[in-house]
């Protein structure tokens, strides 16, 4: 039976704007400062797609634009997954079948995958052990815009935030934190208390610096995807 494991896609990039928003709440949440300065990245996913694996091989292959009719689920398998950065139709999978409620089998459920999803779910203790188990690892905090009253603040390894985004409906995305797992789970929790963390920050950012954020023209926007995300960074 396949097994789907990850959501994929291609995109495309359809502009870079930069601009300065002062007193706009972010600049709050990026410690006081008086102005932030921040490049908004116009994107668009121009063809979805999944990988797919058939046990028992470990291996993936990528199905693009699938048309799917499920008629039944089968035994959840193990999570863990291993490869090369940036490359995820590299990557093998593992076969077993998940036995914890994180989704990891018992070979897998200490290793480092498991503990920092357990990290990015509150646990802190798990924090602190997949950063003695992967010090040198990167992470982003970010925060989603849904255009509504609300926003998500969220936490993800670095290299992986583009792909994260994408996998969340949104307005338009920002991120506001880069660092070690400890500082960056710290910043997002802060984030998250804050009134400021749920009130939109990319439509209060646009709003605040008087600039008028370009419109993408052209194509259709993939279902699950945004018009663009923030990177924001504290100026003085």
């Amino acid at each position: 039976m396949p097994v789907i494991r990850a959501v994929i896609f291609e995109h495309e990039r359809l502009g870079s704007y930069r601009a300065e928003a002062r007193g706009a709440g972010l600049d709050s949440w990026l410690g006081g400062g008086r102005r932030v300065e921040v490049v908004l990245e116009v994107l668009r996913i121009t063809r979805p797609g999944l990988l797919v694996q058939e046990p028992p091989s470990r291996s993936v292959e990528p199905v693009w634009e699938p048309l799917l009719r499920i008629m039944h689920i089968g035994v959840t398998l193990c999570r863990f997954h291993e490869g090369p950065r940036g490359e995820p139709a590299k990557h093998r999978y593992c076969v077993n079948p998940a036995e914890t409620r994180d989704g990891y089998c018992r070979l897998h459920r200490g290793s480092w995958k498991a503990l920092y999803e357990r990290c990015a779910q509150g646990i802190d203790s798990a924090c602190i052990e997949a950063q003695r188990l992967n010090p040198g690892e990167k992470y982003s905090v970010y925060v989603l815009d849904y255009g509504g009253a609300r926003a998500k603040v969220g936490l993800t390894q670095s290299w992986r935030l583009l792909w994260r985004i994408a996998e969340q409906p949104h307005v338009a995305a920002a991120m506001v934190y880069t660092g070690g797992l400890l500082d960056a789970r710290e910043t997002e929790k802060k984030l998250g208390r804050s009134r400021l963390g749920t009130e939109g920050a990319g439509a209060r950012l646009g709003e605040g610096s008087g600039s008028r954020w370009p419109r993408s023209r052209g194509g259709s926007q993939a279902p699950g995807s945004g018009p663009g995300w923030l990177r924001g960074s504290q100026a003085s």
